[in-house]
């Protein structure tokens, strides 16, 4: 095995703005009862020799109105999340509504972190 992958339940659903699990900034809510320490998590799991992926636009509280988001703020709060931890990639699905793969491309290029 090469890779570890973060699915659902890291996030505190219908916690943030408007309901989502994103604050008015943008940035993912994370459960801490459950994910105390993400940074960490990630540190070891490199640790391990091993990558790290985080699954993005997830199914169980999926935030289906883009509308909520005032420009690009949900996908940069997300980059700069996934950057600050250090995962390595990222996974995307039909669950949510976020689904600009040019402009996820761009903002982690911005930040100088390529992802699988």
């Amino acid at each position: 095995y090469e890779d570890i992958g973060l699915d659902d339940n890291w996030q505190l659903c219908q916690k943030g703005a408007s309901g989502s699990f994103h604050d008015e900034n943008g940035r993912p809510l994370l459960n801490k009862n459950r994910f105390w320490d993400m940074k960490g998590m990630v540190d070891t799991i490199h640790g391990y020799g091993l990558k790290a992926g985080w699954y993005h636009n997830n199914c169980i509280c999926p935030e289906h109105d883009a509308s909520i988001w005032n420009g690009t703020a949900h996908y940069e709060g997300d980059v700069a999340a996934t950057v600050e931890y250090g995962f390595d990639s990222v996974k995307l699905d039909g669950c949510g509504k976020f689904w600009d793969l040019g402009l996820w491309y761009d903002l982690f290029k911005k930040k100088g972190r390529p992802m699988m």
